[in-house]
């Protein structure tokens, strides 16, 4: 989560029941956040063991694979025909059924039929007609929503100021061809398969300390034995710019000390002329000739792909202009939708003998090794593992205090240990089997979602004595 907080505090290890405000003390936004965190982890846990990694209400079985819409009642029909979404099957699409699903105790909400190729969060366009069938799956993870994403989290009445984010849930369906097998059965021995194929179990990890350079000797408030020499507490984000990919092209990352927070709407982008809403509230959340930017997008976040980074050369304060250093391969207009942001970014290029950076397309290059060290700021150092799968996205967060002159993170005997990512974590679930013909019709081999009825259907929700399924339980 890219918001402006003070660190995040929760640790399902330490099984912390609740959060307990004391009066008179300070608050700070993390212990809130961390009561949220402890009851989500409850509850999502609770629906993880008792229904299993994903199943749906059998009264509301949601993301069934809908090839032929006339299947439906005479009011749906009637309702996707005004909604120009009647004809979602045909040109190798299929309609994705509403209703309730849940992924690893995740409520995954689909209020009303949605065509595959331009879902709410997706739009991965029709399906190409290819031999052999497709696995479709539900991809499900949280995104972090601002005021620049979504204007209505803003109160008007506050004179323009944002308070509180959000994390939004999102799901995508997906497809994935499939070498052989038509049914749900063919798929389950290569589950697991297909999963650490999507979300490796041996994503990269990180280390991170504070130490002082050998030469440092620049006099400030800070003590001079302190590790971490910034004068102001920070939220580091280290996070993956580029992939792991091909043998000779290494993964990159990219830092921020105020957790990617910095952001700019944009009104306009033309080449390498940006036209931002505002320049930030002061000179430290504003921007300056040397700064790297990222520019993103809904588009962009949503296919997890990596935004472009440019370097900013000019500043114009009176007409909110930027310059960039090159051409964005995008064009935005006072029109255009997806909330295209520009982020800023604070690595920057330094000598790799004293632990710097070297770059690659606006991103350090991660050097991994056991004993090989860069250098953020300030003495705020990270190690990258080798012999590991980076994704795009994943991030670690690092705070660094004055106070004790440190960062925080576990350690072992004064080292420091390696810990996965803190996100972005996915989670999937397979839905069914479909074949696409030559003339982009699609039929459906095998459902493959799971239901289950309530506890006490006898009595509730499906009347007295009434059977599930054609069998009673």
């Amino acid at each position: 989560m890219k918001g402006d907080i003070t660190r995040n505090t929760f640790d399902p290890l330490k099984h912390f029941t609740h959060v307990l405000m004391q009066q008179g003390r300070v608050q700070l936004d993390a212990d809130f956040n961390e009561q949220a965190s402890i009851l989500l982890h409850y509850i999502r846990t609770l629906a993880s063991d008792i229904i299993g990694p994903f199943g749906g209400p059998a009264a509301n079985l949601g993301f069934e694979i809908i090839v032929d819409p006339k299947k439906l009642s005479e009011d749906d029909r009637k309702r996707l025909k005004a909604m120009n979404m009647d004809k979602a099957a045909s040109g190798a699409d299929f309609l994705i059924g509403k209703g309730r699903y849940y992924v690893d105790g995740l409520l995954c909400e689909n209020e009303y039929y949605a065509i595959y190729s331009s879902q709410p969060d997706a739009t991965p366009g029709p399906l190409k007609s290819i031999a052999g069938p497709y696995l479709v799956y539900l991809e499900v993870h949280e995104r972090h929503i601002t005021c620049a994403e979504d204007d209505s989290i803003r109160e008007v009445a506050l004179g323009g100021p944002d308070t509180a984010t959000r994390a939004k849930l999102i799901w995508q369906v997906k497809v994935l061809p499939l070498e052989s097998g038509t049914g749900c059965g063919n798929i389950k021995p290569d589950w697991a398969t297909l999963m650490n194929r999507w979300q490796p179990q041996n994503r990269g990890r990180l280390s991170a300390r504070a130490r002082m350079p050998a030469d440092a000797t620049d006099p400030c408030t800070v003590a001079p034995e302190a590790s971490y020499r910034g004068a102001e507490n920070q939220l580091y984000r280290v996070e993956i710019h580029r992939g792991t990919g091909a043998a000779n092209i290494p993964p990159t990352f990219k830092w921020s000390r105020d957790n990617g927070s910095v952001v700019f709407p944009i009104r306009t982008l033309d080449g390498a002329s940006v036209v931002l809403e505002s320049l930030g509230r002061d000179a430290r959340m504003g921007l300056k000739p040397g700064d790297w930017v990222e520019i993103v997008d809904d588009d962009v976040e949503l296919n997890d792909i990596p935004g472009e980074l440019r370097q900013v050369a000019d500043v114009n304060v009176m007409d909110m202009r930027i310059t960039l250093d090159g051409p964005v391969n995008r064009h935005y207009d006072e029109n255009s939708k997806g909330h295209p942001i520009l982020r800023r970014w604070d690595h920057a290029a330094g000598d790799p003998k004293r632990g710097g950076s070297k770059l690659d397309g606006g991103a350090a290059i991660i050097e991994a090794g056991t004993d090989t060290w860069i250098t953020l700021e300030d003495g705020v150092q990270v190690r990258f593992e080798p012999n590991v799968v980076y994704l795009p996205g994943d991030y670690w967060l690092i705070p660094a205090r004055t106070a004790t002159g440190d960062v925080e993170w576990p350690r072992q005997n004064d080292q420091a240990l390696p810990r996965y990512p803190h996100g972005i974590i996915r989670h999937y679930a397979p839905l069914g089997v479909i074949s696409v013909h030559a003339d982009n019709s699609v039929t459906l081999l095998a459902d493959c979602r799971a239901g289950f009825a309530p506890l006490c259907y006898r009595y509730g929700y499906y009347g007295f004595g009434a059977a599930i399924g054609g069998d009673e339980l």
